[in-house]
């Protein structure tokens, strides 16, 4: 979270990752991975990956040799311990998101097409299950305890403290 990397001790990201939702979780990775490697592209890395995760499903054991490779290559690359922030690991899901979706739309409109599809696996078309923890949720309403409000603070603290911090 914000208040965890201001936290003495902590060791900042080199990279920031600027992600889409709507995208598939597969190629978030791969874009990291082939940004370690220093690939211009992560389409090669992404089908390595699904390769990897296809063969282990099919076999029910995961055939490590793709990924000691990979890892191998990382390693090689001086990269293996590169740090990035990844906002939906880095911020507490559970204090904000996790147990309803945005209100509803007025029907008809562009509005509540979009809504309807965002709360939707983009796979299955099955609408996202919601937690049920009870973690206190802070919105904008409690901005100091508000981690969904900071990226403009974080960016500033990091590009102050990060000399060569990079974007992805």
């Amino acid at each position: 979270s914000y208040a965890e990397v201001c936290s003495p001790g902590k060791e900042y990201p080199h990279v920031m990752v600027t992600h889409c939702w709507d995208s598939l979780f597969i190629y978030l990775v791969a874009a990291v991975v082939s940004d370690a490697l220093g690939l211009e592209d992560y389409a090669a890395i992404a089908c390595d990956l699904e390769e990897y995760f296809v063969v282990a499903c099919e076999t029910a054991a995961r055939d490590g040799d793709n990924l000691e490779k990979l890892i191998a290559r990382l390693s090689d690359a001086g990269t293996l311990h590169r740090r990035y922030w990844i906002c939906a690991f880095c911020v507490n899901q559970h204090a904000s998101i996790c147990s309803s979706f945005p209100p509803e739309p007025q029907q008809p409109s562009q509005l509540h097409d979009a809504w309807e599809k965002d709360r939707r696996d983009s796979v299955t078309n099955r609408v996202f299950g919601l937690c049920g923890c009870s973690t206190a949720k802070h919105f904008n309403n409690s901005p100091d305890l508000c981690e969904l409000n900071k990226f403009d603070e974080m960016m500033h603290l990091l590009s102050c403290r990060v000399e060569g911090l990079a974007q992805l």
